[in-house]
């Protein structure tokens, strides 16, 4: 356990060494609405000293259970995905940004996005960033394991690519799997590479102490460099 605490201390400090302002927009929020402001969407903006927290109308209507976003060098929003669906920084869904996941159960879930806490992760692809990103997240399955209704058997990846021409954001490669075994409901986990440009990424099978490991690299485009670890 100690060792797990350790590891977990050492990814946050890590990551906040390395960030840019790639984590400068945070949203959250659910039943996105454009009349009522009660419910909706809330943006954190940390460009602002104290951060500024407004009301924002989301692409995702639902918001609150996997999600992730990023943002540019410059701390202006890109796009973000809850598992399921990817909208652009104008709150749209990108073209080719839904049905993320492709069986039927893992779509049953495609109102509210997946059910999994960091369940979804975005990370800039080393070496092009603010031009190219991973979009990486769980798929799930209605077979039981344990007590558990459903279970995680896939993990996956898309790409995203952004462009000059008209602020474009296009999804590319798209539910490209990387990972098949029983594994842990979401609680994906990343850090930077010790040489700062690279990426770990760290997910666990469920119900057992073993580990896959996954480095992002720019010379390792098709993610095979994977080991799993045993605590």
């Amino acid at each position: 356990m100690k060792k797990i605490l350790l590891f977990l201390f050492l990814v946050i400090i890590s990551a906040s060494l390395y960030a840019q302002k790639e984590d400068y927009i945070w949203l959250t929020g659910y039943s996105s609405n454009t009349i009522d402001s009660t419910f909706g969407g809330t943006q954190i903006d940390f460009n602002t000293e104290p951060p500024t927290v407004s009301y924002v109308f989301l692409g995702i209507e639902h918001f609150y259970l996997s999600d992730a976003s990023i943002s540019d060098r410059e701390g202006n929003l890109l796009f973000y995905s809850d598992g399921i669906k990817v909208a652009g920084n104008n709150h749209q869904i990108l073209e080719n940004g839904d049905n993320l996941g492709p069986n039927e159960f893992h779509q049953s879930w495609y109102d509210i996005g997946l059910p999994l806490p960091q369940g979804t992760m975005i990370l800039p692809y080393p070496g092009q960033a603010d031009s190219l990103y991973f979009l990486f997240y769980s798929e799930m399955s209605n077979e039981q394991i344990g007590d558990s209704q459903f279970s995680v058997p896939n993990f996956l990846y898309s790409t995203i690519k952004t462009g000059t021409e008209n602020n474009s954001i296009t999804v590319q490669e798209k539910n490209v799997v990387i990972i098949s075994d029983s594994l842990s409901y979401g609680k994906i986990s990343g850090t930077r590479h010790a040489n700062g440009r690279d990426w770990w990424i760290l997910i666990g099978e469920v119900l057992t102490n073993n580990y896959y490991t996954i480095l992002i690299t720019n010379a390792n485009q098709e993610l095979t460099e994977i080991a799993r670890l045993i605590n």
